[in-house]
């Protein structure tokens, strides 16, 4: 869905770790990022901090119920995850959103070998 005019979104990623099993295709990662709002001269920039773990796995909630799908052959899963985010303390955002509030994460995603880069001599 495109944003409406004016309105900003920039995403500072602080972590993005885990693992991979090739055995079974399981993946798991955390992921932290700082959601910077906005809206052009009006309003901003506001901070939604975001953590969650993403994973191919169940994922069961107050509100959610998803299940991701293991790496496959050709290197895609489906990684799922909740995050509750907290209040930002600025009122207005924090009632438009309906903060504190669950965000579901759907991340359909492709994983590729990456050479590792030659060691110096």
């Amino acid at each position: 869905m495109p944003l409406p005019p004016g309105l900003r979104i920039a995403i500072e990623p602080e972590r993005l770790d885990g693992w991979l099993d090739p055995a079974t295709g399981a993946v798991s990662l955390r992921f932290s990022a700082r959601f910077l709002c906005s809206i052009e001269l009006l309003y901003g920039p506001t901070v939604l901090r975001v953590d969650a773990e993403l994973s191919t796995g169940p994922v069961r909630s107050q509100r959610h119920r998803v299940q991701g799908e293991p790496m496959g052959a050709d290197g895609t899963a489906l990684l799922v995850g909740v995050a509750t985010v907290p209040r930002c303390h600025d009122p207005l955002l924090d009632g438009f959103l309906g903060l504190p509030d669950e965000a579901l994460a759907v991340l359909r995603c492709r994983f590729s070998p990456t050479p590792l880069a030659a060691a110096s001599a």
